[in-house]
């Protein structure tokens, strides 16, 4: 399929930068900031895959392994997990429009190893709803913090990911309090992490990176180790940045974190 100028501007403003046969390209002016925050986010992804999936050979450690790319966008690192070996890449994402231009950017490129579906990762069940682990890894790049009940989310994703999940994300430091007084003075429960309230309400009218509604909680990384290890993912791991990566990456303000299942009912070769 052949993909002109109009065609991609029909749809809008781009996020990531595509290149189309022909030399035609989605979003040429992207910004330096946001191309470093999308090259370093490929280069964890791939030292991430590594972690999940260890002795498999390095240059494709997901070779023959479905993947579900969770708040997908425009399918960016959809295409990354194909280049990284998987077999197949469902891509989700909320809003009809990312998934009309993910669509086109997979045609364009004669892609048919990616799939695309509208939906939210709060309702995961409506996508997926034979109750299934079909999934060898789930992807959520970007996502959580731009969600109201991340907590969910990740019930969600966990509930379709029989080895991996893999999640990149922005972070609050962890709480001062090593302990929550509980019921009554003198009790308490000791704190496992943090989940700060955002409200992104100046940029929800014309942003279309945040989520579904302009309040979100930011995750700490116990509470992402401590949530998931609820879920059956008792191995948790974080992606060291390398040096000269985006800035928020070095001073651990975002963060890509590998989530391994080690529940008895994981399947595969968990």
């Amino acid at each position: 399929m052949s993909v002109t100028e109009t065609d991609i501007r029909s749809l809008g403003e781009w996020f990531y930068d595509f290149e189309f046969p022909g030399g035609v390209r989605t979003n040429e002016r992207l910004s330096e900031d946001l191309r470093s925050i999308h090259r370093d986010r490929s280069m964890m992804l791939d030292a991430a895959c590594a972690i999940a999936f260890p002795g498999s050979d390095p240059a494709s450690p997901l070779s023959s392994r479905r993947a579900i790319d969770v708040g997908c966008h425009e399918g960016f690192f959809s295409h990354r997990l194909l280049r990284l070996g998987a077999s197949s890449v469902l891509g989700v994402d909320v809003r009809e429009r990312n998934i009309r231009k993910a669509r086109l950017a997979a045609e364009a490129l004669g892609i048919d190893r990616l799939s695309w579906r509208v939906g939210d990762a709060e309702d995961l069940d409506s996508v997926i709803s034979d109750g299934s682990r079909p999934f060898d890894l789930a992807l959520a790049f970007g996502l959580l913090y731009h969600c109201e009940n991340p907590v969910r989310v990740l019930r969600r994703i966990a509930s379709v990911t029989k080895r991996a999940i893999i999640i990149e994300t922005q972070l609050c430091a962890e709480s001062p309090d090593e302990s929550v007084e509980w019921g009554r003075a003198g009790y308490s429960l000791p704190a496992r992490g943090l989940f700060t309230v955002i409200d992104e309400s100046k940029l929800h009218p014309t942003n279309n990176e945040t989520g579904v509604s302009p309040l979100a909680l930011c995750p700490s990384p116990g509470a992402l180790r401590t949530v998931l290890s609820h879920c059956g993912f008792g191995a948790f791991h974080r992606v060291e940045p390398h040096d000269d990566a985006n800035e928020q990456l070095t001073r651990g303000k975002r963060g890509v974190f590998v989530a391994v299942r080690t529940d008895a009912t994981a399947g595969g070769d968990a």
